[in-house]
């Protein structure tokens, strides 16, 4: 039996149906589906067999939530499912993705962050995923200003009684581990998905995890507020602002300013 998938897009505060969005072809199964940042797409992964590539892949599908049609798809791997969030910088146009492939570009499941207007990496993790992740389910997320990249990956032990998180911290422009983070919860059988992943606070500067910790002889949950890293000054944030503009770090030689100035936009921080 064969069947397409469908979406209504509604409109929350007019109550009213704006279109309806359809599946490409049939028999494909929803893996992820979110409206990107800006609500001008909606993005949605599907897992299906591909007729011109003949094997199965997942597949990223925007669609115009206008129009309801397809406005680009992009293969992002064919052996495992991979994981994505939208830079909330870029509307719909840049996203990072983990478990990434590209058998051209030599890329295999990787940490990477995509511009969806070229449809192509331009900035790859230094991390290997297969040894950094391992068979597990991962969550990825961008703090509110979009300065911080977090992974979160998931592990039970082999008879689900306890779950394992380990929460990875980058910077969202050059995919550096500034931060990691581990804890233990009770098993995902016992409580919602959604209490393991990292909350933040209104003004984006903190970030709340969970910790299941064993006290006095009790297990119980344990809430950690971690300070996030974050610009302190204006001449700091200008900076990233010129830095996300560019290219590569090549073209500053070619920027009209003193020779000061240029040296601190190649300034390296000591992560890097």
């Amino acid at each position: 039996m064969q069947s397409k998938v469908t979406f209504p897009l509604v409109d929350l505060d007019k109550q009213s149906v704006l279109g309806i969005i359809e599946a490409p072809h049939k028999n494909m199964t929803v893996i992820h589906c979110e409206i990107t940042p800006g609500l001008s797409c909606t993005a949605i992964l599907f897992y299906f067999h591909s007729d011109s590539q003949k094997t199965f892949c997942y597949n990223l599908f925007l669609f115009c939530n206008k129009t309801m049609e397809v406005v680009e798809n992009y293969t992002l791997n064919h052996e495992v499912q991979p994981y994505m969030a939208f830079d909330p910088r870029f509307c719909w146009s840049r996203v990072a993705i983990a478990n990434y492939e590209c058998r051209e570009e030599g890329i295999k499941h990787e940490l990477v962050l995509f511009s969806l207007s070229s449809g192509k990496v331009y900035k790859r993790s230094n991390l290997s995923l297969p040894s950094l992740f391992g068979g597990s389910c991962f969550h990825l997320l961008y703090s509110i200003d979009g300065a911080l990249l977090i992974l979160q990956k998931l592990t039970e032990d082999r008879f689900g009684v306890t779950s394992y998180s380990d929460i990875y911290l980058f910077n969202s422009d050059q995919l550096m581990l500034i931060k990691y983070v581990t804890a233990s919860l009770p098993g995902l059988f016992h409580i919602c998905m959604t209490n393991y992943e990292p909350k933040f606070s209104n003004c984006g500067s903190y970030m709340r995890i969970l910790d299941y910790k064993s006290a006095n002889g009790d297990r119980g949950i344990t809430v950690k507020i971690y300070q996030l890293p974050r610009c302190l000054n204006l001449k700091s944030q200008c900076r990233i602002m010129i830095l996300q503009n560019l290219k590569n770090n090549n073209y500053i030689n070619q920027l009209p300013l003193p020779n000061r100035l240029k040296e601190y936009l190649k300034f390296s921080p000591m992560w890097n």
